[in-house]
């Protein structure tokens, strides 16, 4: 492969100027990542060919594809992040990312004389593919001289409900569920206890990451609502906290008299309390190495940074800033957002709606997947008629989602009766069939603009200023 390697660790393709690279990317020389062989483009919005554009869905599930046909006449534009099309890493280039660290020592080097290992993965509610990573960084394990039967895996997903074997199977990939355990988190249970944070969080965690003299945590790079940015600290709070550290972090620290944070929000780690809490917890857990997974818009893995979870991973969010930014669209009438990788979490594409839509347009949230939105999280759900856990507020119907449009379309395979509860407001509509979503449009919508964003909960808008 053609590739420049400048200092150590640094790869970059040939195509790209090594001074317009760190120019675009608003980075600092000296970062190590390495990337894909690809052509680096500030910004990407593709004219639709034919009037059709083709989706991602079903993210862990096959990752398959819908096609979305819109009439002639109209005008579609998709809007790509800049990672869009980045080849995926060899496995020689992920391996070459475990021994070239940002702010800690190789893996290599970590892993002399260890006894017993942890490796934290996310869940399937996170689009990570830790079954990429995972066999080669047990065989780099293994040359150092740690055993399979040293090494144990745990779900790093906070509140959530436990996975499966079959999820478990779709994360961590097969070939590594049979070499080593895998143990879901229960934040309800079985803690070491580490005191308190200076905001007063109460850090309980979870005992067999405590038992590790290595902690390393695989994690994907994705803007965070209330943290800037997942991953980091975010691994061990809330990942493997108990559910009362998670509830004074979220709660207390986030949400004070159940008002959002003004400190906190996406894009936002200097001065964020919430951060502030995460990194503490880290350091007082002991998170020895964050393995920051960088994704193109098929959820294959680009680049990928070993670092510390404080500074290293600060240095590993401004590269991901840079990959994922995303121009948006302005003033279409009709705005596409598909929650693809991250169906479970809808949420996470509304920006991208509210910053393009017109006044009066229409907005639509593709939502397909075959467990839908996720419905368990201890702190955040309904779990009666008009309870929930101590995060849940009742929706207000009132309320518009998206208060430019005038209505907005939820595209789904499946809209349960729970789906729904989590969407009653009044300007919401569930659709289950694209052809009757194109005959509302068109009732709408004569000659149209057509904005679409293909992995929205990924695509960070510019409007999200970078302070970190």
């Amino acid at each position: 492969m053609d590739r420049e390697k400048i200092g150590k660790g640094h790869f970059f393709p040939k195509e790209i100027n090594r001074r317009e690279f760190v120019r675009l990317s608003g980075l600092a020389t000296g970062l190590l990542l390495t990337i894909g062989r690809g052509t680096f483009f500030p910004f990407d919005t593709k004219a639709a060919e034919n009037n059709h554009i083709a989706l991602p869905i079903f993210e862990h599930y096959g990752d398959q594809q819908i096609r979305l046909d819109f009439p002639g006449e109209w005008k579609i534009q998709e809007a790509r992040m800049k990672a869009h099309d980045f080849p995926p890493l060899t496995p020689q280039q992920i391996k070459e990312a475990f021994n070239n660290p940002i702010g800690i020592k190789p893996l290599q080097e970590l892993a002399q004389g260890k006894k017993r290992v942890v490796i934290t993965v996310d869940d399937l509610e996170r689009p990570t593919p830790a079954y990429a990573i995972l066999p080669l960084l047990l065989e780099e394990l293994n040359q150092a001289g740690i055993k399979n039967e040293q090494i144990s895996c745990i779900g790093s997903f906070g509140n959530h409900d436990p996975m499966t074997q079959d999820q478990v199977i779709r994360k961590i990939g097969i070939e590594t569920a049979r070499k080593i355990p895998f143990f879901n988190h229960n934040c309800w249970d079985n803690f070491v206890e580490l005191g308190k944070t200076s905001q007063g969080t109460p850090l309980k965690i979870n005992k067999e990451f405590m038992a590790a003299d290595l902690k390393i945590s695989i994690q994907g790079f994705r803007w965070h609502e209330i943290a800037g940015f997942g991953g980091g600290g975010k691994a061990v709070l809330p990942g493997v906290a108990s559910i009362e550290s998670t509830e004074h972090n979220h709660l207390e620290i986030g949400f004070p008299n159940r008002k959002p944070n003004p400190a906190a929000g996406p894009c936002k780690v200097k001065n964020n309390p919430i951060r502030k809490d995460m990194d503490e917890a880290a350091k007082l857990a002991g998170l020895d190495m964050c393995l920051v997974v960088f994704p193109n818009g098929r959820r294959e893995v680009i680049g990928l940074i070993a670092c510390d979870p404080v500074t290293g991973w600060r240095e590993a969010c401004k590269k991901g800033y840079a990959l994922h930014l995303t121009q948006e669209i302005k003033s279409a009438d009709i705005v596409v957002a598909n929650t693809y990788p991250q169906c479970a979490q809808p949420q996470s594409s509304f920006p991208l709606l509210n910053q393009s839509v017109r006044e009066g347009g229409t907005a639509v949230l593709v939502m397909q997947h075959p467990d839908g939105m996720r419905q368990i999280h201890y702190l955040a759900r309904q779990w009666g008629k008009d309870y929930g856990g101590h995060l849940w507020m009742p929706p207000n119907p009132e309320r518009a989602l998206v208060p430019a449009a005038s209505r907005l379309i939820i595209f789904t395979n499946l809209g349960t009766k729970n789906d729904q509860l989590n969407f009653p407001h009044k300007q919401v509509e569930f659709m289950y069939a694209w052809p009757d979503v194109l005959a509302r449009l068109k009732k709408y919508h004569k000659e149209a603009s057509v904005a679409v964003y293909p992995y929205a909960p990924l695509q960070i808008p510019t409007s999200l200023t970078l302070d970190i």
